[in-house]
């Protein structure tokens, strides 16, 4: 089967290597299909110019635009606000946006500035020759809060045997000048230890021991040293024999990951089995690592590790439901590929919580393959689920914006479209810009306003527009105003009120103030609710002070809470502190410093 993506789950000797499905390099060997091979049906429409055909954007192009801002950063270091950076910006987006077929764009922006080439994905190397590393936070994590409620709260190193001697026989050994044992007092105990508490130290030596000490440092299983370690295994091992869950998991890692002669896997799983019947869930994956992989002590034995990565999947670990469905998808030894399987162990990584798995699942269900059809429902779905559980994957965002602008197993929705395209272009998908700019060719009020608040925050594809932002963006809130856009026009009437972009002018800007109070931005309601209180370019009127600012605030607006607290806390003839303490609170749930500082005053 052709491997797509290569991915490493670093938990043990051994590396691990699995394969994920060929969603996340749709570009390389994708199945063809009309809404996805894009440059086909380009091309057989014969299309030169005009508007783009509706379809996915592919993978290759996505990637070379998220490289091209810096590209043309570097090159025109450090005038950024040049003529011909501008000239040069201005000249890509144009060809970003024109009706050119993907593969066309491409060949043209990588003759251009080659460096925009995607980074091939190198192949990782062999399992069996390549070593990994567990991730030891969860362990120490354990080891320092002692949790072993399983085993009737029995705290690894409360038995003082091992406290006292541990520390007396270190103390001695540095004292003697046993360089190991410095290096431990140095490491372990003075230096990670603000508290300088000896029990951690010793916690922490039996889960690093040598392989955490700085190479310049002497072995620390060597000299007088070694009497000791062979002394602090013992009394672990009788401490983890009368059940210390803690003392089972370290002693497991400490077997599994010891870098010379006292490896041993078979004792690694006797004591991680120990700990994962009382549901330590590190070390059911350890586990299943060791059996994976083999080594000192213990066999290759492919169905037992499979037998423990489902064992972990039930006790809510992720990283083992995707291990399973790289199995499945590829076939791991003995086993033929069974994709159908390999989808329902992805769905479970997603469920809990895996948002790289769910993003594997949109892109298998849009592009079908492996025997399965493409549905782009499924692909909607689990976009939405990869966004949700990564709030960093702006990749899902843009697939989602394209989902719902072109009506790609949902209901065209150019608003949702909008705010995807937005979202993406915030997590580093530069092509979001340009899913704003066809909405708003399209009529999206919300598109433009989204536009205009890039440009004003220099946020736009590249800063073609960094000579006159400020005139950009208020033409875009202008266009979006005209279509009934309440931020957009809140947003404009600001200008007005500052001069940025426009000409000063407040009256202007209270008129466009109160058209978006009126068509519901609660911002805008907040400010109109001043204008009506100072009397300022229309009568006062305290009553429409005060309706705009509850309207305001029922629409959680912070400002138009504290601002009525405010008002009934000190105003005399509106004094009603009952009143006043409970929008103080509204803001105050909201974060409101003021309101909180005023509460605690009162409070008093």
């Amino acid at each position: 089967m052709q491997n797509f993506y290569d991915g490493e789950l670093n938990m043990n000797t051994k590396t691990l290597r699995y394969p994920i499905l060929a969603a996340l390099a749709v570009f390389l060997t994708a199945p063809a299909y009309a809404q996805i091979d894009r440059d086909s049906e380009n091309a057989s429409a014969g299309i030169e110019s005009g508007a783009k055909i509706e379809t996915w954007a592919s993978d290759e192009l996505l990637d070379i635009v998220d490289r091209l801002p810096g590209i043309l950063n570097a090159k025109h270091t450090p005038n950024h606000r040049s003529r011909e950076y501008r000239e040069e910006a201005a000249e890509l987006e144009d060809l970003l946006e024109s009706a050119k077929p993907d593969a066309e764009i491409i060949r043209i922006v990588l003759e251009k500035y080659p460096k925009a080439k995607p980074e091939q994905k190198r192949e990782t190397e062999s399992p069996a020759n390549k070593p990994g590393k567990i991730d030891l936070k969860p362990v120490e994590l354990l080891a320092n809060k002692a949790t072993s409620e399983a085993a009737g709260g029995v705290e690894f190193g409360a038995d003082a045997r091992l406290r006292a001697a541990a520390e007396k026989a270190v103390r001695a050994l540095a004292k003697d000048g046993d360089a190991g044992a410095k290096t431990i007092v140095r490491l372990f105990y003075d230096g990670r230890n603000k508290d300088k508490d000896f029990l951690k130290a010793m916690k922490r030596f039996l889960l690093k021991n040598e392989f955490s000490v700085p190479r310049s440092d002497p072995p620390l299983d060597s000299g007088a040293l070694k009497s000791y370690l062979d002394a602090v295994i013992k009394t672990a091992r009788k401490l983890a024999e009368d059940g210390d869950v803690c003392t089972q998991l370290m002693l497991g890692v400490f077997y599994a990951r010891a870098s010379n002669a006292r490896q041993d896997l078979s004792e690694a799983v006797k004591w991680l089995g120990m700990a994962a019947d009382n549901g330590i869930g590190q070390a059911v994956m350890l586990n299943a690592e060791i059996y994976s992989n083999g080594g000192p002590g213990v066999k290759p034995d492919f169905a037992e590790a499979v037998k423990w990565y489902k064992k972990a999947v039930e006790l809510g670990i992720a990283n083992a439901a995707m291990t399973l469905a790289g199995y499945y998808a590829d076939g791991g030894p003995g086993m033929e590929p069974d994709f159908a399987e390999a989808v329902k162990w992805y769905e479970k990584a997603a469920g809990l919580g895996d948002g790289n798995a769910a993003m594997i699942l949109a892109e298998q269900y849009r592009l079908g393959g492996h025997g399965m059809e493409p549905d782009l429902a499924e692909a909607a779905k689990w976009y939405k689920k990869a966004a949700g559980l990564d709030e960093q994957n702006g990749r899902a965002m843009y697939r989602l914006g394209e989902c719902y602008e072109y009506g790609f197993g949902v209901e065209p929705d150019l608003k949702a479209a909008s705010g995807w395209y937005d979202n993406a272009l915030h997590h580093a998908v530069r092509m979001g810009w340009f899913g704003l700019k066809r909405c708003a060719a399209k009529g999206s009020a919300d598109a433009m306003s989204d536009i205009a608040e890039n440009i004003a925050n220099n946020c736009a594809f590249s800063y073609r527009y960094l000579s006159n932002f400020h005139e950009e963006a208020a033409k875009w809130r202008r266009k979006a105003g005209d279509q009934g856009n309440a931020r957009a026009l809140r947003e404009l009437a600001e200008a007005y009120r500052e001069g940025l972009g426009v000409d000063q002018d407040e009256e202007k800007a209270f008129e466009l103030f109160r058209q978006a109070a009126e068509l519901g931005d609660p911002e805008a309601m907040g400010q109109l609710g001043d204008y009506y209180y100072a009397g300022e370019f229309v009568e006062r009127d305290i009553d429409a002070s005060f309706e705009w600012y509850k309207r305001a605030a029922e629409k959680g607006n912070d400002y138009a809470q504290f601002t009525l607290g405010f008002r009934y806390d000190h105003v005399i003839q509106y004094k009603n502190l009952p009143e006043a303490i409970k929008y103080y609170r509204m803001a105050a749930e909201q974060g409101h410093e003021g309101a909180k500082k005023r509460l605690e005053e009162l409070e008093k």
